[in-house]
């Protein structure tokens, strides 16, 4: 029987999504010391969900960016079409840009409540959601307000996670444009 070699990705091991979740956390997860099943079941979390739901993040954010850039730079070259006198002013935008951000929001929100669910292997706590504000009870509870782990999810990206207008800023602070 022949080997059967195809391409999964269009991201390799340079891009930092494929080296945190792949690469480095394999590396990292044998030093804790779980059963191989639990390390496991972290890596096919990190893996299979998580890096995914990132790369499509990333690649959606890229594409805006260059939309946004290819716009910036037409106007700036003066290339704003007008009609009728100037009176009617034809505006550059970015192609699907609704849908576009529709999807990176799903992505991202997929992403927190997929990353939820390493609780489980590693503390043997299940979430089933991204409500992160009640891992962080949880973690505050069990551990104390001083430990790295409640610190983690006291900190500011947590906290942004957990208010209305979440998702948006999470999308906003993952392309490096939130300022609060």
């Amino acid at each position: 029987m022949p080997f059967v070699i195809k391409k999964v990705s269009d991201h390799g091991t340079s891009n930092p999504i494929v080296a945190r979740l792949a690469v480095q956390t394999h590396e990292v997860i044998r030093f804790f010391n779980l059963p191989k099943d639990k390390q496991d079941r972290v890596l096919e979390i990190y893996i299979n969900s998580v890096k995914p739901r990132l790369l499509q993040c990333m690649e959606l954010c890229d594409n805006v960016s260059q939309e946004t850039e290819a716009i910036r730079k037409r106007i700036h070259e003066s290339e704003i079409s007008t009609q009728s006198d100037g009176r009617v002013v034809e505006v550059p935008q970015i192609s699907r840009l609704t849908e576009q951000a529709e999807t990176y929001l799903y992505n991202a929100k997929s992403v927190l409540r997929d990353l939820a669910l390493i609780f489980e292997p590693l503390f043997g706590v299940r979430f089933d959601h991204s409500r992160y504000h009640e891992i962080r009870n949880w973690a505050e509870n069990k551990f104390g307000v001083d430990a790295p782990l409640t610190k983690l999810l006291t900190s500011r990206i947590y906290s942004v996670m957990s208010s209305p207008v979440s998702h948006v800023q999470l999308a906003a602070f993952s392309c490096g444009s939130y300022e609060p």
